[in-house]
């Protein structure tokens, strides 16, 4: 120790411990600053099971695993990649993929290709002009219903006026038959 022991470092019977009193300095690899209540040691060794208040905010390398919240990952390749979990069946498998990703700056999800259940599959090109296409389509669907209602609005009024003049057609027929003499 680079300090002597003398009044700095006493028995605590009460507690069953050693009270330190001043800073302590072993090597290069510990040191313990009493004023501050800091202890540095360069690496530690065990299962860390009885380590707490530990600032996450401070961890610079190494990998969370799955199973403790993490990823599993040091890094992923995709920027803007949305993390996609249960890969390939494995629920500890946390992957990204560049088809799928999410542009912060314009709240914009991309996705570049779609598989339906009947497996078909679309590339994002691909989907876009066959919904152009489709669209289209519809647009055409609605005229042909809007003629076709045109059509049907002239047929009804045609029904219409057939019916009145069917109307105004027995009227004069029955007009008719009263003058009728059938000579034997």
């Amino acid at each position: 120790m680079s300090q002597s022991a003398g009044a700095n470092l006493n028995w605590n019977a009460t507690n069953n411990q050693f009270d330190l009193n001043t800073n302590l300095t072993i090597g290069s690899s510990f040191s313990y600053n009493n004023s501050t209540g800091t202890l540095s040691v360069t690496k530690f060794s065990g299962n860390g099971s009885s380590l707490s208040q530990l600032d996450a905010g401070n961890i610079s390398s190494g990998t969370l695993p799955v199973t403790r919240g993490g990823t599993g990952r040091t890094s992923f390749a995709a920027q803007g990649g949305i993390l996609i979990g249960n890969v390939s069946g494995n629920p500890y498998q946390i992957s990204q993929v560049s088809n799928l990703t999410y542009e912060n700056s314009t709240g914009t999800l991309i996705v570049k290709k779609i598989r339906f259940p009947d497996q078909s599959e679309f590339n994002t090109a691909n989907f876009v002009g066959t919904i152009t296409t489709n669209t289209a389509n519809i647009g055409t669907l609605q005229n042909n219903v809007t003629t076709l209602q045109t059509d049907l609005t002239a047929a009804q009024t045609d029904i219409t006026n057939l019916q009145s003049q069917q109307s105004i057609n027995t009227t004069n027929i029955g007009n008719n038959t009263n003058g009728v003499f059938v000579l034997t």
